[in-house]
């Protein structure tokens, strides 16, 4: 299952860090959130593989909740998109351009650590 999620991570930031270039010229309108959420895109399939791995696999008339580890890596998940893209926003009202690079590389580490 690990090696699994691993593989789908590798293929997600091979794909879009290849799509990068494309996508910049094919819209008009390409901006940091855009190119942060190709990034976030990039490790999602692996992250939901890896959450849904951590989920129990028994299913039964009692309630269950959820167990430490899954709870764990959807709150890192969360925090790690809302920390993100608060630097994106900060990012983009400072008025300095930065390379779609490195919005790209704040969108794979939102979801990286979890």
């Amino acid at each position: 299952m690990i090696k699994f999620s691993i593989i789908l991570g590798v293929l997600g930031l091979l794909g879009t860090a290849a799509a990068m270039p494309y996508l910049s010229g094919w819209v008009s309108n390409w901006g940091p959130r855009q190119q942060w959420l190709v990034g976030l895109i990039a490790l999602l399939p692996a992250w939901l593989f890896a959450f849904l791995g951590l989920l129990p696999s028994s299913v039964g008339p009692e309630y269950d909740p959820l167990p430490r580890s899954a709870l764990l890596s959807s709150v890192v998940a969360l925090l790690g998109v809302v920390f993100t893209d608060t630097v994106v926003r900060r990012l983009g009202k400072s008025g300095h351009s930065r390379s779609p690079f490195k919005y790209w590389i704040l969108g794979t580490t939102g979801l990286l650590p979890a």
